[in-house]
């Protein structure tokens, strides 16, 4: 399997400012950025590498860009962490354990992205370890198991969710052993004053991410495989 990588295509600082990416395919989950002016076209030989991280361990975990970092999920040994790195520079701001390891045959480690709501960041590993963390010092406010506490089941290929926002609560699937029609949603409370989380019952590979410029306008930033 081919390495995944992230790049930051345009004037470095304007991307910053701009390319607010906050959660799974952006703003609005839409895949739509709203920055305009972008480059018709990259250069023949592709833009510059500025940066490159590696160690970001297994997994299918994309990137959440905000507020001058970028955010992701990875899974390395029997743990499965989150990670911030700083956008500019690509140096790893921290690393929090976010969830048991995952591994299956089509590859292992944590399918969703991080979300990012003001100053907290939320994410939930293939195992359903759903965990709220601080965005600045990547410091855990509070972690449980959906799968576990609503009493359903890990799916076959993972759990592959991308935590959503909506005002107090975080929206997740957990799984299900019971028929749909027995299903509910139930609100799990939080104590730390950021959003009280609500359950809706209903390949192997190592991984790196560069960072990239470009000599014209800026594009915001985004990840994917290749």
């Amino acid at each position: 399997m081919t390495s995944r990588r992230l790049l930051l295509v345009g004037s470095a600082a304007a991307a910053l400012r701009a390319a607010e990416w906050p959660q799974w395919r952006g703003p609005a989950r839409d895949g739509r950025a709203a920055e305009t002016g972008l480059l018709k076209q990259w250069p023949a030989n592709g833009p510059k590498v500025v940066w490159t991280a590696t160690g970001l361990g297994e997994g299918y975990s994309s990137f959440s860009v905000a507020g001058g970092r970028l955010f992701t999920q990875g899974q390395q040994g029997r743990t499965e962490f989150v990670f911030a790195y700083d956008a500019a520079t690509g140096r790893k701001l921290w690393a929090t354990p976010a969830g048991g390891s995952y591994n299956e045959s089509r590859g292992n480690g944590p399918r969703g992205t991080p979300t990012v709501d003001g100053p907290m960041l939320y994410s939930m590993s293939a195992d359903g370890t759903l965990t709220a963390i601080s965005k600045a010092d990547g410091k855990k406010q509070w972690e449980q198991n959906v799968v576990d506490k609503f009493g359903g089941a890990v799916a076959h290929w993972g759990m592959s969710e991308s935590p959503l926002i909506d005002g107090n609560r975080v929206i997740v699937q957990p799984g299900a052993a019971a028929p749909p029609s027995s299903r509910s949603t139930k609100p799990m409370e939080s104590s730390f004053g950021s959003p009280a989380a609500t359950a809706r019952d209903t390949p192997r590979r190592s991984r790196s991410i560069s960072a990239a410029s470009a000599t014209s306008s800026p594009l915001p930033a985004k990840a994917w495989s290749g």
